[in-house]
């Protein structure tokens, strides 16, 4: 089963608008690999590394020329955080999370990223989003980022695996986030955060508290 997420990163009136729609595709998962041209992120345990946008990427009012890429299935924008997930809203954390856990991939699994400026993923990636949304955006940049067959902390060859990936992409005034969901067979004891948060208290969108109750909700039409 394969699961998808839209959302639209504008602040409006203190709450963070979800573009809600339903889904008629399978797998929306955009390409990864080595084919594609991702680059692997370190085998480190609780790791961090930044990236520089080639485009700036608008989020709330401010535009961001990077971020970090954290191992634990989080990306930030500003404040830092640990292998242990916190409900969103967090003061001074902005951040965007498809699977904020406790994931180790010092043995098991991998993470792939790339920038894309151009070509067949960009604009299968804008068609989504206008086919789900009636919008008429035309993405200039996306960044991709990929867990695949990332297991737990204290994991060993037979634990269960998540795969799962992030969307960031933008024409330059509109931004949007997708987390595309397939393989999700773990969960860690100390759980985990899907959302978004702006980092001032009151501008958050927490999709889920529970893998059971993410793989079965999808607000892109998804089978």
């Amino acid at each position: 089963m394969y699961l998808n997420f839209l959302i639209k990163l504008i602040i409006l009136k203190q709450f963070i608008y979800c573009c809600l729609a339903q889904v008629t595709s399978s797998n929306n998962f955009v390409g990864f690999g080595q084919s594609y041209g991702d680059l692997q992120f370190p085998l480190r345990d609780d790791y961090t590394i930044q990236i520089n946008t080639i485009k700036r990427f608008k989020f709330g009012n401010i535009k961001y020329s990077n971020f970090k890429l954290s191992s634990n299935g989080i990306i930030l924008f500003s404040g830092s955080a640990t292998f242990i997930p916190s409900s969103f809203p967090i003061v001074s954390l902005t951040a965007i999370a498809p699977f904020w856990s406790d994931i180790d991939i010092t043995l098991y699994g991998k993470i792939l990223y790339r920038q894309i400026e151009n070509g067949n993923d960009l604009q299968k990636i804008g068609l989504e989003i206008r086919l789900s949304l009636s919008s008429s955006f035309y993405p200039n940049w996306a960044f991709v980022v990929t867990w695949d067959e990332v297991a737990p902390f204290s994991s060993s060859l037979a634990s269960p695996k998540n795969t799962f990936q992030l969307v960031l992409t933008t024409n330059g005034s509109s931004s949007f986030a997708i987390f595309n969901y397939g393989q999700l067979d773990w969960e860690s004891s100390r759980g985990f955060v899907a959302g978004i948060n702006s980092g001032d208290g009151i501008n958050y969108l927490e999709i889920s508290n529970s893998s059971r109750s993410l793989m079965i909700k999808s607000n892109v039409n998804t089978k």
